[in-house]
């Protein structure tokens, strides 16, 4: 199988075209098994290969194959399904690369981080105060808020503290995408452009 030939594929319904060296570039990859001979593969009925994927997505994971870093609109929304397609294709790399473009947006973007505390049954919930603010005119005294506190006024970012067994994380987790809140693909965490 020449590695500079010409491969058409059909990813869940979009046409890409492209060589069959770029599809083998990372050695260990579903797409290097996929276009090295070590898979047989399924064809559409215009002889395309077809894969059963994101077909909008995999522009991102091409193109990523070609120029070796990840380039993506200034307010990418969908790092979490971008995450699930490098994980279904193996790619390392890419994976990585998302990661730290997770990381570079975050001048863009707003997090709530839930980690949990250094001793065993609690964590905490850290949000910027305007966040905060909106959960507690939700969630009210269930967030155990105290708004007289004139450090917590103050403050850009609040921290809440809960037991593990308190029933709100999940309360919490369920109200935070109605607020526009994303699920971080890296972790417990949530995120959304300011």
């Amino acid at each position: 199988m020449a590695q500079n030939s010409v491969v058409q594929l059909n990813v869940g319904g979009s046409l890409y075209t492209t060589s069959r060296s770029v599809l083998t570039k990372c050695t260990g990859s579903k797409l290097y098994d996929m276009f090295s001979g070590n898979e047989s593969n399924m064809v559409d009925t215009n002889g395309h290969v077809f894969i059963d994927r994101d077909g909008k997505l995999f522009r991102y994971i091409l193109n990523f194959l070609r120029d070796d870093k990840l380039v993506v609109p200034l307010k990418f929304a969908e790092f979490d399904l971008l995450l699930a397609e490098a994980e279904y294709y193996q790619l390392e790399p890419l994976k990585e690369a998302i990661r730290e473009a997770l990381i570079s947006n975050v001048h863009v973007m707003e997090f709530v981080m839930i980690t949990y505390r250094y001793f065993p049954g609690f964590f905490d919930v850290k949000a910027a105060k305007t966040t905060v603010f909106a959960l507690y005119k939700q969630l009210g005294e269930r967030l155990k808020l105290n708004l007289s506190d004139r450090n917590l006024l103050s403050a850009d970012v609040i921290t809440l503290h809960y037991k593990t067994s308190d029933k709100i994380m999940q309360t919490i987790r369920e109200f935070l995408p109605t607020l526009g809140f994303k699920s971080d693909p890296l972790g417990y965490n949530f995120y959304r452009y300011r």
